[in-house]
């Protein structure tokens, strides 16, 4: 999905290059894409630590405002985080927020999942921004923990 998302991204930016962008299907106003939703992380053994990256893509020509990236509880609520034990770190962005991503270009949100049992975890990745059709983004993210012993199934 990455190599999808940063050939998409190389078209575009070629096409900006060349003098393509004066086409209708590139939008004037800040359009913003992740390398991929949901976000479904593969599965991790109890007691690793599994870091996570991927893309927002800025698919317009005007700069996107990125002014807040962090993860909240599968139902909306405030997550706790591993170092208050849970199984998610907090996101960070690639940029001190607020951060601009100029037109036809990505930045980067990470985040680590380190499981300590088996199940699946759920939590959302909420972004906003100043993307007029997708200002704050909520994108479900599910993890899933494996015991070290084959015979533990974590419902994955």
């Amino acid at each position: 999905m990455r190599r999808i998302a940063f050939a998409a991204l190389t078209a575009l930016a070629f096409a900006a290059a060349c003098g393509g962008a004066s086409g209708p299907n590139i939008p004037q106003d800040a359009t913003i894409a992740l390398d991929r939703e949901p976000i479904v992380l593969p599965a991790a053994y109890i007691g690793t630590e599994q870091n996570e990256s991927l893309q927002i893509i800025n698919q317009g020509r005007n700069a996107l405002t990125v002014s807040n990236v962090r993860l909240a509880a599968a139902d909306g609520g405030t997550l706790v985080y591993t170092d208050g034990g849970g199984v998610f770190s907090a996101a960070s962005f690639s940029a001190p927020l607020p951060a601009q991503v100029p037109g036809l270009s990505a930045g980067f949100v990470a985040f680590t999942f380190k499981p300590t049992k088996p199940g699946i975890s759920s939590a959302l990745l909420v972004i906003d921004s100043n993307a007029p059709a997708r200002g704050h983004l909520e994108v479900p993210v599910t993890a899933c923990a494996v015991g070290l012993d084959a015979g533990v199934d974590a419902g994955c």
